[in-house]
């Protein structure tokens, strides 16, 4: 899969980078950062890594897509991106505000790869939900249509779905509900981009994209959302968008959050936490008399980026 390998150097770091130069349109593609010490031992960077593909379309303008990074092990970064369009996507990796790639070499040349012979089947590809925490499991739908009636496909011919993302591959089992309509469900195995692909006498057909997430304080909105005054007796609350690693809006509740608030003049006795199931979580909140609160705010048991912080009563 991978053909390509670039090194790039600093005092003391070393950078090999792995990664295809051709790709289709839809699936996941993945570079590989290893980091090394002048002894050739693998280690770690403390500063962020992050990693763009760009594409400069002639009718679209121009494209970027950030990577999805996960760490493998000691010195082994990837990052995962989902290539939408046809062109050549170039890539760029920087270290803090260090640029280590941004070569014009470094390309994956995207096409999009229809099927090489007539399907007269109609498929469709529906997912429940499309972005989804991980350890829980996602719905496929698929339906098949011939001049716009439900039929069940040749039994002499290839029918699969496959699920691609994290390096992985997997083929769920598929579930017939009645004429036409299969189902079949798959949990992925950590978080980042996936594509399940039916594939039909050989040919891929249809594709659909879903995104596994962590819940993880990175997911917070900005601190500017987070209160610093409010008024004494007063209901006040605030809002938070949940956001998956690429910092897209999640659209599914369900998250893990601790909301209190301490060390004022006065106990509060009242707080709470209302999940809109939408991927938006409001916080409300009194205070009972004038003064300086302390506000903590923890998404699965880890401070959010601003937390904790302090409110004044007038």
């Amino acid at each position: 899969f991978f053909c390509n390998s670039y090194m790039a150097e600093t005092v003391r770091t070393f950078y090999d980078l792995d990664g295809p130069d051709s790709a289709e349109a839809g699936e996941i593609v993945e570079w590989i950062l290893y980091t090394k010490d002048v002894q050739d031992r693998p280690v770690d960077v403390t500063d962020t890594l992050v990693a763009k593909m760009w594409l400069n379309d002639p009718t679209r303008g121009l494209l970027d897509c950030r990577g999805a990074l996960n760490k493998q092990e000691v010195g082994t970064n990837t990052f995962q991106f989902c290539l939408p369009y046809e062109g050549t996507w170039k890539l760029k990796i920087t270290r803090g505000k260090k640029l280590l790639f941004g070569n014009e070499e470094i390309t994956t040349q995207v096409s999009d790869r229809l099927p090489t012979h007539t399907i007269n089947y109609e498929f469709q590809i529906e997912t429940n939900p499309s972005n989804v925490r991980v350890g829980k499991s996602v719905s496929l739908s698929i339906s098949i249509k011939e001049n716009g009636k439900p039929v069940d496909p040749d039994p002499s011919q290839d029918f699969k779905v496959s699920v691609f993302g994290n390096g992985k591959r997997s083929y769920p089992s598929l579930t017939r509900n009645r004429i036409g309509e299969y189902v079949t469900e798959f949990s992925g195995w950590g978080a980042g981009y996936y594509v399940a692909t039916v594939i039909y006498d050989k040919t891929k057909v249809v594709k659909r994209k879903i995104v596994y997430h962590e819940a993880t304080s990175a997911r917070m909105s900005s601190t500017k959302d987070l209160p610093t005054r409010s008024q004494r007796g007063q209901l006040s609350s605030f809002k938070v968008q949940a956001k998956d690693m690429l910092a897209n809006p999640i659209g599914v509740g369900g998250d893990l959050w601790e909301f209190g608030i301490s060390g004022g003049p006065a106990t509060v006795n009242y707080v709470k936490i209302i999940d809109q199931q939408n991927g938006c979580y409001l916080f409300e909140y009194i205070l009972p008399v004038s003064g300086v609160y302390n506000f903590r705010l923890l998404l699965d048991g880890n401070h959010v980026q601003g937390s904790p912080w302090r409110v004044s009563a007038t």
